[in-house]
């Protein structure tokens, strides 16, 4: 995270501390919305297989009650993991380095340099900012 004043970009240390103590503040605000009001919308499940039931095959989840609990529970999830998110380069969507959910269709993680969400926004993020820029510059 970046260090700038709350006045623009300086070099001086003294004026990043009032920025460090309003993202304290207003992460201590989201904390408390996140603990508070969203926890009774939401209850711990264990997940587990229609075949043969062994200890290995259990897995451990989150349920909601109504869609404020699952609104909850992305918001809970947002906020707890920052250091396993970035977004996407051309539309702005959440790209996830967590490991996928047992039982989904793929069995790898994302790759930590992982620019885009798919293809077609890597295909027009290309073309917007490569193709089509370098074509107006040709017409001239």
């Amino acid at each position: 995270m970046e260090s700038l004043p709350l006045g623009g970009p300086t070099s001086s240390p003294a004026m990043t501390y009032p920025r460090k103590l309003l993202v304290h503040r207003a992460l201590i605000v989201v904390y408390e919305y996140g603990m508070g009001p969203l926890i009774p919308y939401t209850y711990p499940i264990i997940a587990a297989p229609d075949e043969y039931l062994t200890v290995d095959k259990l897995t451990r989840g989150w349920g909601a009650r109504k869609l404020f609990g699952a609104m909850g529970l992305q918001f809970y999830w947002l906020i707890t993991s920052a250091g396993e998110l970035s977004r996407c380069k051309y539309c702005g969507r959440i790209i996830s380095y967590a490991p996928p959910m047992p039982g989904s269709d793929t069995d790898r993680k994302p790759r930590k340099d992982k620019e885009f969400c798919d293809s077609r926004c890597r295909q027009n993020y290309h073309y917007h900012n490569r193709i089509k820029p370098g074509r107006k510059s040709e017409r001239r």
